[in-house]
């Protein structure tokens, strides 16, 4: 009850005072009684009733239904135990229940309020007795059972009472709170104040208390009218401080102020809050000891700061002789720096000669860089040129000039007869169809002939460009110029031509129509050449299957401001470990490659806006290699 509040302690008193009352009602006057007499006549009129049932049952011989009715008698009656029908000339009828453990004999053919026996006449003469065994009226009638009606009223008008009487007397102690004789303005002058203020009665009782103490304890201040400070929960400032020896119990007793007397209190949450408490006792003109007023100052942050600073104190402690300890390692370390610096110092003048010797090295080894892509781009056109310069020596080899001057020789010998000549001999009959034929074959040779020398010019334009293009080594230039990527892709094509014959590789062309683009044509052709280069040699390597190479050309999916260029190959696919060295320089998976191919064309896609990427499904399922464009028309161009 200590922790429990004045109002919930007299609350609770009078309830327990109230239930006094009405047990001691019970035990004079018999509150309760006539329940038993009752229960008795209910269980004797039920008895002969179903006496005079099984009476009727027994005369028609219906011992069936007399069955059936007592099983369902036991089922339906939880009071009844167990029932039997003894017969008059011994032996059970008929029974249900375990009436043998709840049947107890009465001598006499008497009955008990438990135990109830009614003889059964068939006809006019006895048949047999009807037993019934009924649950103890202990265990019916017992008052502190919650199914009695006696242990409900107690229950409730001990939880009716508490709640009315916590209610009532709340209510009244607004009108006899001792704080209401104390003038408004006093109270209003002590909220003001920093410091809690606390007056108590000579009983120690708090009569008063000011709105900065309320919150310093973290209680309402209706909770602490009435209470007293010791039901706070103070704790010991030291391990020799006693409760006897709070300050407002000693200003009590003692009559004696007492001044900043150190008091910790923990809250709730388990914090402590560190006061200074001062007390002098209040007594009257007649020197009666009437009280005592109590201040509390609290420190808490102070004794934080305090504590922290300790802290710090400590930490500055340890700190400084750190520092000792990092200067001593200091002036050691110091020495030995001294010898390193010298050693640094020759190290670096060996530095700086071996950068430069680095360097050259460095500006060489870019040169023969630059060399190898040059080469490597030439090598890949110049293989379109050694095709071309062979088709042109075929095609004047099978030129039949020869022929022409036999001819000639045959006109000069008949020129005084050479109008017979042809019209009367026989092979000179045949000359002028012959003529006719030899043009026609000398007009198709030269249209080839200029066809495959067009292919050389614009071959050896592209090796300049590619020339031109790396002069300098480190100036990079685009020259734009509107181009249709079909004809790009076309020449690249012809370009390898004769490779793709000799392997048998058919060429399929998906080609979209497309508008004519700014675009520098010999980046793009030098990126499409190595691209079909590199498939021809994918699907060279598989050589157990017919291939196909596939080109597209269309617009980025879901944008017509970019074009693709595809080039989809059936050879031997790329390895999944491959394609994060794919672009790099000197990767290559060829025994003759350089690895400058991919990486000199992702180079340039990227000089041109674009991206050139790649996919595969593993190896020997083949590669597509893709050059994402920007389509930048003539008329934005310009």
């Amino acid at each position: 009850m200590k922790n429990f509040g004045p109002l919930m302690r007299i609350s609770f008193s009078l309830t327990c005072l109230t239930l006094g009352i009405v047990l001691t009602g019970d035990t004079l006057v018999g509150l309760s009684s006539g329940s038993l007499s009752a229960t008795a006549e209910y269980r004797k009129t039920l008895s002969e009733a179903l006496a005079v049932q099984y009476s009727h049952l027994a005369g028609r011989n219906h011992s069936d239904t007399i069955q059936a009715g007592l099983d369902l008698l036991i089922e339906r009656n939880p009071q009844i135990l167990s029932v039997a029908i003894q017969l008059a000339s011994s032996g059970t009828f008929a029974q249900a229940g375990d009436h043998q453990r709840h049947w107890t004999h009465i001598e006499g053919g008497h009955s008990s309020i438990d135990h109830i026996q009614v003889p059964i006449f068939k006809g006019d003469a006895p048949w047999g007795t009807l037993q019934i065994a009924f649950q103890p009226v202990a265990e019916l009638e017992n008052p502190w059972s919650f199914v009695h009606p006696w242990s409900r009223l107690i229950l409730f008008v001990a939880f009716g009472g508490f709640v009315s009487y916590l209610l009532f007397i709340k209510r009244t102690l607004r009108h006899l709170d001792p704080s209401a004789v104390i003038p408004a303005r006093v109270k209003h002058a002590l909220d003001v104040l920093a410091q809690g203020v606390v007056m108590l009665d000579r009983h120690g009782s708090i009569v008063l208390a000011n709105t900065a103490f309320a919150k310093g304890v973290g209680l309402p201040l209706n909770d602490l009218i009435g209470s007293t400070l010791s039901r706070l929960a103070w704790v010991p400032a030291t391990p020799s401080t006693e409760p006897s020896s709070e300050p407002w119990t000693m200003a009590l007793n003692t009559r004696t102020a007492q001044a900043d007397v150190r008091m910790v209190l923990a809250d709730s949450s388990g914090k402590s809050r560190h006061f200074l408490v001062s007390s002098a006792p209040i007594v009257d003109e007649s020197e009666r000891l009437r009280g005592a007023v109590v201040s509390f100052d609290d420190v808490t942050q102070l004794e934080e700061a305090n504590v922290a600073l300790g802290g710090a104190v400590k930490e500055l402690e340890r700190s400084h002789a750190q520092i000792v300890n990092q200067n001593s390692e200091l002036d050691r370390t110091n020495q030995s720096l001294v010898v390193e610096i010298d050693e640094r110092k020759k190290a670096e003048s060996e530095r700086e000669a071996l950068n430069r010797r680095l360097q050259e090295a460095s500006r060489r080894i870019g040169m023969a860089e630059v060399a190898a892509s040059v080469l490597h781009n030439v090598g890949n056109v110049l293989n379109s040129v050694n095709v071309s310069v062979g088709l042109i020596q075929k095609t004047l080899e099978r030129t039949p000039v020869g022929k022409l001057g036999r001819i000639g020789q045959m006109f000069q010998d008949h020129m005084t007869d050479l109008s017979l000549y042809l019209t009367q001999d026989e092979k000179g009959k045949q000359i002028p169809s012959y003529v006719v034929k030899l043009a026609d074959q000398l007009n198709t040779n030269f249209t080839g002939i200029n066809k495959e020398l067009d292919s050389l010019d614009h071959n050896i334009d592209h090796i300049r460009r590619i020339i031109m293009a790396q002069q300098g080594h480190a100036k990079t230039q685009i020259l734009l110029e509107q181009i249709q990527l079909t004809d790009v892709v076309e020449q690249a094509l012809a370009i390898n031509r004769d490779s793709l014959e000799k392997a048998s590789i058919t060429v399929v062309r998906e080609y979209a129509e497309l508008p004519t683009t700014m675009c520098d044509r010999h980046q793009v052709l030098q990126i499409m050449v190595n691209l079909i280069n590199n498939a021809i040699y994918a699907m060279q390597a598989v050589p157990d299957r017919s291939h196909r190479l596939t080109v597209t050309i269309g617009y980025h999916s879901g944008s017509r401001e970019r074009v693709q260029i595809q080039v989809d190959d059936t050879g031997m696919g790329i390895a999944p470990d491959n394609f994060k060295r794919l672009f790099t320089q000197g990767f290559t998976t060829r025994e003759d490659g350089q690895g400058l191919g991919l990486h000199s064309s992702s180079l340039a896609a990227k000089l041109l806006g674009g991206v050139l990427s790649a996919t595969s499904e593993g190896e020997g399922l083949g590669a597509t290699f893709t050059l994402d464009l920007p389509l930048t028309q003539a008329t934005l161009a310009a």
